[in-house]
């Protein structure tokens, strides 16, 4: 206890003490300043630049470009214009092409992927160069936008704003309105930001910039031009509300019953408490519409990690991701759960009830001296399911109590790009369930010239049992440093980690294993700079070192090398070679706590690549494959990927998928069932391995229609079959191998007690209509299935798996949602016109 208050005092005096220092960017030699001035014209967004205001305004023009031969001036003519004023900034650009008819612009859903040329917008307002926002709009019209944090783009963030388009003779136009109230601003009358604007061309394959961006140096935030003249902005009142209603009828899987209906209604809030901070909250969520999981059988010690798609938990809370201590699927947690008893073969008889978040709200801002504030607050209600035995005896589990999730930051930037942070994490859990505390401290240091930067992490998990009293087994650690060559055409990366065999923060947030002392080493050679045939090209050569923090023991040692090259016809491939040379002891398949019990897996290597073809193309492939030799009879790992990219037209496209897995001879630790003990020698005590051959196929497809900018549909289809064969079986010996058992793992009959089909398919369809910026109505229909059944009762093959999973009853959602959009500064502005 008292090193965690230590660890605390410290880690607060030394981000009060930075913040006294300055973070600001000091103008470098290369970045370009423009000044713009402010306009009371009225300007209509239709993407045609017929108002006289914008012939008024000098253009930035002068484009420089990043890809294909950097540093070489844009092969085609781009000229941007910008004003400002009372309510928002405005951006036209005239991007002309001597080849109008060749301008690619595909459609897409908002935030999608698209084959289109495309423009953008970066912006820091407050020049730390780490944070900001950006805005990107495609040849047709179709919106994208990202908040910057740290160096890395955030692309759940959505904001509300305008922007139109028009094809003409000469090139394609664009218009963007973007409301101050939808971005932060400093409080000052004087202000200068840091901004950059972006053109791709896509049949060119071109991305160019208006200040330069040296792609050998970390970063595009950092390597902003500066843009001067706003003056005497009036911050606006940034409040919004998002009321939604929906209706929903659900069926369960368990009978044949009909759908039963729901009604649901809630609201998102967004206040802005001044210029720097929003208070974001939803009440009442309802996430029905929200895509399913791809759920996947795991035969791993690990839990699976799950993609977070409600919009709540998404959107702009990369603040409180820094250090990876919050894992927003801990909330609303029961279909994790669920997730998790369903890829292990858990018979349930009655699902967990819907777990409600009651409401969640979250508090994030910067203020001027570069400290970044985040308070996150979640709350959940009780959750119970009734699960079957194998002797199909009922039992009431509670899979969550009433909860309550909280996370705080502290976040300070630094001179150079460098920051650090104080995160902390508490989960309070009601009645006599245990409740947790994780603490700690994140850095990164960078030196001026952004060559070189030092990251380094500690963080303590707590456990409370008893009101606060906490025993020793229940405070642990994490220790981690690295330093980082992150600029030139040479580069590397050292470093050292530990995690404590106490360490757990699990409970908001995400780690597979404790338990660990890493050491790693990488170097590489990043070629960026166009030769020969190649735009650039990377070699890369890594070595990870792992033991046991307690005991001291051996585990792992990796040496992986690997080479990427892009070629001027956008073809990319990839080679790499693998080796664990000594094998390893793994202490997490025999699934004892104790760490005193591990299984020697033999030495092994292995080789693979990539092959990416050019996604201008309609038809595009990504090919990916390994396959990894143990030193072992006939036991090896295949791993196959293949992802094809059909663009049918400008509206249709269809992204099929599929993975395949195949593990021949693979060892692994299984459960002994009731009635085998005794059976070959079998106790109840020994730990059962067993040898077997293991096929998992996972076809996906997404087929996408966007009939406009505002009116999309998806369709996706999801399937994972894992067929399970057991060759042999052993039991595991105290010094790691495996040793004779005369146990067959079957029935007196002969049936398998072990071998297994599994699977699982989901479809989601989706029809959305964004009738303004911000609201939307969408119709929605979701269907789940699982089957775990015996491979004798089903057969071994694919399509007799498939047969008899489809014939199972389904979990099925259809419903129909509104969302819409109120906006103070929007409503203020139409009443004051209304009254004139």
């Amino acid at each position: 206890m008292k090193l965690y208050r230590l660890s605390s005092f410290f880690v607060m005096t030394l981000i009060i003490f930075s913040a006294k220092i300055s973070f600001g960017q000091a103008l470098l030699a290369s970045q370009k300043m423009f000044s713009i001035q402010r306009s009371s014209a009225e300007i209509n967004i239709d993407g045609k630049l017929n108002e006289g205001l914008w012939s008024s305004i000098s253009p930035i023009d002068n484009f420089i470009q990043l890809t294909p031969n950097p540093g070489n001036p844009s092969q085609l003519n781009t000229q941007v214009y910008i004003t400002y004023d009372d309510y928002a900034i405005y951006i036209a650009a005239k991007m002309k092409d001597d080849q109008p008819k060749n301008i690619f612009a595909q459609l897409s859903e908002r935030d999608g992927v698209y084959n289109a040329d495309r423009f953008s917008f970066m912006i820091d307002p407050y020049r730390g160069g780490t944070n900001g926002f950006v805005f990107y709009v495609s040849a047709a019209n179709i919106q994208s936008d990202a908040r910057i944090y740290n160096g890395n783009e955030d692309n759940s963030w959505d904001g509300v704003w305008e922007s139109a388009t028009h094809l003409s003779d000469e090139g394609w136009e664009v218009e963007i309105k973007i409301p101050f109230s939808a971005i932060r601003l400093p409080n000052t009358n004087i202000q200068s930001w840091s901004v950059n604007f972006f053109r791709e061309i896509r049949r060119l394959r071109e991305t160019s910039s208006w200040n330069p961006v040296d792609p050998n140096k970390d970063g595009s935030l950092n390597q902003c031009g500066i843009l001067t003249g706003i003056e005497n902005i009036q911050t606006p009142l940034r409040l919004s509300l998002s009321p939604y209603s929906s209706v929903s009828f659900n069926k369960s899987d368990f009978d044949n019953s009909k759908f039963q209906g729901r009604f649901n209604g809630g609201m998102d809030v967004k206040l802005g408490l001044n210029d720097a901070f929003t208070l974001d909250a939803t009440l009442v969520p309802d996430y029905s519409d929200v895509r399913s999981d791809n759920l996947s059988f795991n035969l791993s010690p690990f839990e699976v990690k799950y993609t977070d798609y409600r919009p709540f938990f998404t959107e702009g809370v990369d603040l409180f991701n820094r250090g990876g201590l919050f894992y927003s699927r801990r909330i609303g947690s029961s279909q994790l759960a669920l997730n998790e008893l369903l890829s292990q073969g858990v018979e349930f008889k009655e699902l967990p009830s819907p777990n409600r978040i009651i409401n969640a709200s979250k508090l994030s801002g910067r203020t001027n001296g570069g400290l970044g504030i985040g308070v996150f607050n979640a709350v959940e209600n009780s959750s119970y399911a009734i699960i079957l035995d194998s002797l199909h005896n009922e039992s009431r589990v509670q899979f969550n109590p009433l909860t309550n999730y909280n996370v705080l930051i502290f976040d300070q930037i630094l001179a150079n790009n460098s920051s650090i942070a104080l995160i902390n994490t508490n989960v309070m859990r009601e009645g006599k369930a245990y409740d947790a505390n994780v603490t700690g401290t994140d850095f990164v240091l960078r030196n001026k010239a952004n060559s070189y930067a030092l990251n380094g992490q500690f963080v303590l998990s707590q456990k409370y049992r008893n009101g606060f009293n906490i025993e020793d087994k229940d405070l642990g650690h994490t220790v981690s440093v690295n330093l980082n060559r992150t600029a030139g055409l040479y580069r590397y990366s050292i470093g050292y980690s530990e995690r404590s065999d106490d360490y757990d923060p699990n409970d908001l947030g995400f780690l597979t294993f404790n338990n660990l002392r890493e050491v790693y080493a990488k170097f590489s050679i990043n070629n960026k700079t166009p030769h020969g045939n190649k735009i650039f090209s990377t070699h890369t050569l890594n070595t990870v070192y792992d033991r046991l923090y307690n005991p001291d023991n051996f585990t792992y040692f990796l040496i992986d090398f690997r080479s990427f090259f892009l070629t001027k016809s956008w073809f990319a491939y990839q080679w790499n070679i693998f080796s664990r040379p000594i094998g390893s002891h793994d202490y997490y398949e025999p699934r004892v706590l104790d760490f005193k019990r591990y299984y020697n897996v033999p030495a092994s290597a292995g080789l693979g690549g990539l092959i990416s073809t050019n996604y201008s193309k309609p038809f595009a492939l990504d090919l990916n494959a390994d396959i990894n030799f143990f030193d072992q009879k006939d036991r090896y790992v295949l791993n196959i990927a293949m992802q094809p990219r059909i663009l049918i037209n400008d509206h249709l496209s269809i992204f099929p998928s599929m993975n395949y897995s195949y593990r021949n001879n693979d060892e692994g630790r299984i459960f002994i069932y009731t009635n085998a003990v005794g059976i070959g020698g079998v106790e109840s005590t020994d730990l059962l391995f067993g040898r077997r051959n293991v096929s998992i196929f996972s076809p996906n497809i997404l087929i996408r229609y966007i009939f406009n900018e505002s009116l999309t549909f998806n369709y996706r289809f999801y399937q994972n079959w894992n067929f399970i064969k057991y060759n042999g079986f052993n039991k595991l010996a105290p010094n790691g191998n495996l040793s004779y058992t005369s146990y067959e793992g079957t029935t007196q009959d002969g049936i398998s007690l072990h071998d297994q089909s599994i699977s699982f398919l989901s479809m989601d369809a989706n029809l959305t209509w964004r009738f303004q910026p911000g609201s939307s109505l969408s119709l929605f229909y979701t269907q789940g299935k699982s089957l775990f059944k015996s491979a004798s009762e089903i057969g071994t093959g694919y399509f007799n798996n498939f047969g008899s999973l489809w014939d199972q009853n389904a979990n099925q959602t259809l419903g129909l949602k509104v969302l819409y959009y109120l906006d103070y500064v929007t409503a203020k502005r139409f009443l004051v016109k209304s009254k004139r």
